[in-house]
């Protein structure tokens, strides 16, 4: 769980596989995508912002892996890689 207790950033929720299915209802919501009973998208009211969601949370993954291999971080760049690998 995140500590609550202080302002969350962004690269909070880049962290390996554990918040990546947060993340993706997250952005199911925002957008309208509606899921069918197989599991399959079965439409998206707000496509351009799925895409834009998408093209974020890539970003902010490759910044933070940039960060952690600038401060020698491997917890940090395992959390960045494992996200990404999801995307």
């Amino acid at each position: 769980m995140i500590n609550e207790s202080r302002r969350l950033q962004l690269t909070d929720f880049i962290t390996g596989t554990s918040h990546y299915d947060t993340v993706l209802a997250a952005v199911a919501n925002l957008c309208g995508i509606v899921i069918d009973d197989e599991n399959r998208i079965e439409s998206v009211k707000k496509p351009s912002l799925a895409l834009k969601f998408g093209h974020t949370f890539a970003k902010v993954a490759q910044i933070k892996k940039g960060i952690a291999v600038r401060n020698s971080d491997n917890i940090m760049r395992q959390e960045a890689e494992g996200f990404a690998s999801l995307h």
